[in-house]
């Protein structure tokens, strides 16, 4: 995943910015909620997980914030826990469970935990896809988009 400063920035990493993740952007962010698009191609694969897609966010959080006006474009970020582990709350948890393998933690004081960030797409005719249920309901994000809420299978391969 990658976290942008703001909207402008997206287009700095997507192949494209579907109109229908343009109105979710607009309604969410900054917040919970982790959209994907076609990334673009001289984005390396170890950054889209070799799927050609990229995860991106704009974090309410105002450490993250700052960090990301300092330097002043997308920075990638991650989750500070092993997957299927609980979330790390705080600086320590996160130094108890990964510290030799990192090289800075950057404290901004105990996050809320709980459910990590919705995580949705689309496809090629619009229709949207949640890849992983989190903070935003999906049916919320459904109805910001305008669009009908339906549950489908899998849909992890866009």
């Amino acid at each position: 995943m990658v976290l942008v400063a703001e909207q402008a920035q997206v287009t700095e990493l997507a192949a494209e910015v579907p109109v229908i993740l343009q109105k979710l952007m607009i309604r969410f962010w900054p917040g919970p909620l982790t959209l994907v698009f076609p990334g673009r191609s001289t984005l390396p694969p170890l950054l889209t997980g070799g799927t050609g897609n990229i995860g991106i966010r704009q974090s309410p959080h105002p450490l993250a914030a700052g960090l990301l006006r300092a330097f002043g474009g997308p920075i990638t970020a991650t989750s500070a826990n092993r997957s299927g582990a609980p979330p790390a709350i705080t600086a320590a948890e996160i130094q108890e469970s990964l510290g030799a393998e990192i090289d800075l933690i950057l404290d901004g004081g105990t996050t809320p935990g709980g459910a990590g960030s919705t995580l949705v797409g689309c496809d090629r005719e619009q229709q949207l896809h949640c890849l992983r249920a989190g903070q935003v309901p999906f049916a919320d994000v459904c109805k910001a988009a305008s669009v009908p809420f339906v549950i489908k299978g899998n849909k992890s391969s866009l």
